[in-house]
């Protein structure tokens, strides 16, 4: 039986035809993809880095299960955009909405239709938990930090301050996770990220590197 496919999309801004490798959604998707349940029944298809053309960028997907945006201001409205036609054209295609620009999971999906789940924080452990359940139980309740639809209604779970330790996720460098990546595209420069640490006690009003806070 084929697995099923998870595509990942986060854009950046290019400079001097350098591009940032896509750090936040490559650590979801080497967390994801070390769990035995999640590897038996997905597949990592691609991880979208840049913004093409359109047309050219929605080509890319081939029967997606599910499509996950890691959101900015700088990318967003694309986001929304091809997250939109995604759902045109594979309308069983779960989509997932993450990132600093999620602050209210649920005021996302009363605006926006075609979205699926939004996650409020950190990523790694929620969206590995959305995955096994669409593929089991689907007791999406327990989940903390998301919103989801259930028919017609709009449910949003308990938020939770969650700040792992980032020692405990594997890296998507060691793991092999940018390698396709970087193979099929030569003709590119990447700049890659490090993360040593994550949050911050300080939260000043210039700088988001500060650790979500429960409103």
């Amino acid at each position: 039986m084929d697995k099923a496919k998870v595509y990942f999309v986060q854009t950046g801004c290019v400079f001097n035809n350098e591009y940032y490798l896509p750090y936040a959604a490559g650590i979801i998707a080497a967390y994801a993809f070390n769990n035995q349940k999640i590897s038996a029944f997905y597949e990592l298809a691609d991880i979208i880095y840049k913004c093409e053309d359109f047309n050219t960028t929605l080509n890319n997907f081939k029967n997606p299960s599910v499509v996950a945006f890691s959101n900015y201001m700088w990318n967003c409205d694309f986001n929304l955009d091809l997250a939109q036609k995604i759902k045109q054209r594979f309308p069983d295609c779960t989509i997932v909405f993450g990132g600093h620009q999620i602050s209210n999971p649920a005021e996302w999906l009363e605006k926006y239709s075609f979205i699926d789940f939004t996650i409020w924080g950190e990523g790694e452990t929620i969206f590995s938990e959305i995955l096994i359940n669409l593929c089991t139980e689907k007791e999406y309740s327990i989940i903390p930090n998301i919103a989801y639809r259930c028919n017609s209604e709009i449910v949003e779970t308990e938020k939770k301050n969650i700040c792992e330790n980032i020692n405990n996720f594997p890296s998507p460098y060691i793991n092999g996770v940018f390698d396709k990546i970087i193979q099929k595209n030569t003709s590119d420069s990447f700049a890659a990220i490090l993360e040593t640490s994550r949050g911050c006690p300080y939260h000043c009003a210039y700088c988001d590197w500060g650790n979500y806070e429960l409103p």
